[in-house]
């Protein structure tokens, strides 16, 4: 079961390759104007929360669609049949999709913090 497991991470980080432009594009463009956009109606002293909340919010978020995409995905596609056939829980193959996509998020929260930090700072200089 734990070979199965291992092998099903493999299978979903060959599988990050294929969405990594639309991934890192997204993954990037919409927390940073998720935090500009209510970064402009806080105070500064409650940036900290905002920038916690939208790296908490896009994990979330994240995690809960790409479970749902990907089985939809190898459901349509017939491959999700073959790995019900061939012994694979579902849990398993859930909890596998999460934990390959939480790394991957894992990766971008230094990204969101200096970036939040720095946006909030600088370009609410520049509106008001």
């Amino acid at each position: 079961m734990f070979r199965e497991f291992i092998n099903l991470l493999f299978m979903q980080f060959k599988m990050i390759k294929a969405y990594l432009p639309v991934f890192i594009f997204f993954s990037i463009l919409f927390p940073l104007g998720f935090i500009f956009s209510f970064g402009t109606i806080i105070q500064r002293t409650l940036s900290t929360y905002l920038i916690s909340g939208s790296i908490t919010f896009f994990i979330s978020i994240n995690s809960i669609i790409s479970v749902a995409q990907n089985l939809a995905l190898e459901r349509s596609s017939g491959r999700f049949s073959l790995m019900i056939a061939s012994g694979i829980p579902i849990q398993l193959y859930a909890i596998s999709i999460t934990i390959s996509n939480g790394i991957q998020t894992l990766m971008l929260i230094p990204v969101f913090l200096v970036l939040g930090e720095f946006g909030i700072r600088y370009f609410t200089l520049f509106l008001l």
